[in-house]
């Protein structure tokens, strides 16, 4: 059977998955939110290549069960992508390296009043695609080492500014070179939320 195929079969037994889990969870959670944002991606490179930053998408379902009047467990699903640009300057070549990812965040959210918190967590990714292009050619590239399934550590903040929306800022960073050439990747992100208590 085509890979293809099996994307798109397990692609659609996730998201049935997904949204019976959601059912589920609307029952017992506390905030159940659909967020999309923009993220900012960028790393260090090594001696041989540079690394610059990349804007991405990002989007999914967020999902908070009280644990106390103050404190929840912060969850969800995410679509991520990640992405750097990359020059070699030795070989005079421009690129970009790029990765999809779904995402199950996983922390603690304090919140300090019914329209605000700050969290923390952990986020193992699971890797949907992956690409490696030149710039000005349609030739791909590899660059080895590039990871499949990174996890990440979260900190920010969740603020709703009506009752059903908000918006969530946090800082990212991953716990692993994301490839051989681009080290220390991190993520500033912005989403929007809206949520159905």
């Amino acid at each position: 059977m085509k890979k293809s195929v099996l994307l798109k079969r397990f692609i659609g037994v996730l998201l049935l998955t997904t949204g019976i889990c959601l059912d589920i969870a609307s029952a017992q959670a506390q905030d159940v939110g659909i967020v999309a944002g923009y993220r900012s991606d960028y790393a260090d490179g090594d001696a041989n290549v540079t690394v610059s930053s990349k804007g991405n998408f990002q989007g999914g379902v967020v999902v908070k069960f009280g644990l106390s009047s103050s404190l929840l467990l912060r969850s969800g699903l995410m679509y991520t992508q990640r992405a750097y640009g990359f020059q070699v300057p030795a070989l005079s070549l421009n690129g970009t390296i790029q990765g999809s990812f779904f995402e199950i965040p996983v922390g603690l959210l304090y919140k300090f009043s019914d329209y605000g918190g700050v969290f923390g967590g952990v986020a193992p990714s699971f890797g949907l695609a992956k690409t490696c292009s030149i710039d000005g050619s349609s030739q791909a590239c590899t660059i080895g080492g590039q990871s499949t399934s990174p996890m990440t550590i979260q900190f920010g903040a969740s603020f709703k500014v009506a009752p059903q929306f908000g918006f969530e800022l946090y800082y990212e960073q991953m716990l692993a070179a994301y490839a051989d050439s681009v080290k220390s990747p991190r993520a500033l992100v912005l989403q929007a939320m809206v949520t159905f208590d």
